[in-house]
């Protein structure tokens, strides 16, 4: 499987994400429960974030502003970096394929009048009853049971037998449990379901009108309600061209951010209290995307980084490596193109983050790692005026 990157990714908002009350107090020892505990205390208690999610302190040396990056990196030319990403058109279908997605979802259950037999997508009331070797088993038998067909939450052949099926009518299923099964009594063994169809629905979507769309009381970009058809269209398009830049954007920076880790010559062994550092913060990044999946940290970067069991803490420390050369870059950079950002622009992001997060500046503050943030945000404005020269050179 291959592993996932977070290299660009981290500088336009993700690392923002993991400095505030989300395990920014772990320290190296500290196990993926507790990490993922305390920012679930956080999360729940966001009054608390000054107190139990104080950010670590780290040694000025822990942070690339105060390095000389001559002394680490002589970065690649960056005057005209080959990037090759496809951009996005925003179609006609794609939105109507939204309006699709907003009609499927308003779709209600309605009796079946045209027909009478049993459909794919249909939702049945059943009763049915399962028996072994004639006997009746445990769990297998209900009255008045509501099941779409395939929806797969039967064993194989259960929903497929009863297509076709007419209403009242009652069939005997022979069907066999699979051989691994919550309930080992069950495992393999060969029952008969006997299933009388009660009723029969079909979901029918409403008809995109102004009425239908008015009456989903949304708002579009700029706050104005939407009350017609072309209103909801022109919204879809503007969030879906939105999306498709952002996208764009996203993998340009990253195939950049690649050529240059890549053709850039590093040198010279970083401070220990930075390499400590951002190890921290890889593992709180990652330990917040397992939180959000609702996993452990390891299981995460299993089942969703494609670390090899076993390798996941050594796939930690690569992308924290890989973290530092790009800070090296990004510092450079700014250097030599007298890129800065002002205390006005520091604390403008920091009120809007407080806001995202639903608690007030102070407490944002004192829950978040400032010096890290400024290096997200000096990231940024690099990435951007790399992006604006590469814009001639994508393909």
């Amino acid at each position: 499987m291959k592993k996932r990157t977070i290299l660009a990714y981290l500088l336009i908002g993700v690392v923002a994400l993991s400095l505030f009350g989300c395990g920014s107090t772990t320290q190296q020892e500290t196990s993926a429960e507790e990490s993922t505990e305390s920012a679930e205390t956080a999360e729940t208690d966001p009054a608390a974030a000054d107190t139990a999610t104080a950010p670590k302190t780290y040694a000025d040396e822990a942070y690339v502003a105060n390095l000389n990056v001559d002394d680490y990196v002589e970065v690649a030319d960056y005057s005209e970096i080959p990037v090759s990403v496809e951009s996005s058109e925003v179609t006609e279908d794609d939105i109507q394929a939204e309006l699709d997605m907003y009609l499927m979802y308003a779709a209600s259950l309605e009796e079946v009048t045209d027909r009478d037999d049993v459909r794919e997508g249909d939702t049945v009331n059943i009763d049915f009853e399962g028996k072994k070797d004639g006997v009746a088993f445990d769990g297998g038998t209900a009255q008045g049971f509501e099941l779409e067909i395939g929806s797969g939450r039967f064993i194989e052949g259960f929903e497929e037998g009863l297509i076709g099926v007419k209403k009242g009518e009652t069939v005997d299923l022979n069907l066999r449990f699979p051989d691994e099964y919550m309930n080992e009594e069950l495992e393999g063994q060969e029952v008969v379901f006997t299933v009388t169809v009660n009723s029969i629905q079909a979901s029918v979507e409403p008809d995109l009108t102004d009425e239908f769309v008015e009456g989903l009381n949304q708002t579009d970009h700029d706050g104005n309600p939407i009350k017609t058809v072309d209103d909801m269209k022109a919204y879809i398009r503007h969030y879906l061209e939105e999306d498709a830049e952002s996208a764009y954007n996203g993998q340009v920076q990253q195939q950049m951010i690649d050529y240059l880790i890549e053709n850039s010559t590093f040198k010279g062994e970083l401070p220990e209290e930075m390499n400590t550092r951002v190890h921290d913060m890889i593992t709180n990044v990652y330990s917040y995307y397992a939180m959000m999946y609702g996993v452990d940290l390891e299981t995460f970067m299993t089942q969703y980084y494609g670390s090899e069991s076993g390798d996941y803490e050594q796939d930690i420390q690569d992308a924290a490596d890989q973290y530092q050369k790009q800070l090296l870059i990004i510092k450079s950079i700014a250097e030599k193109e007298g890129l800065t950002m002002t205390e006005e622009e520091t604390e403008k992001r920091i009120e809007e983050l407080a806001e995202t997060n639903g608690v007030d500046v102070e407490t944002y503050k004192n829950g978040m790692d400032i010096k890290a943030l400024e290096e997200d945000l000096i990231g940024e404005k690099v990435l951007s005026f790399l992006a604006e020269k590469a814009k001639n050179t994508v393909e």
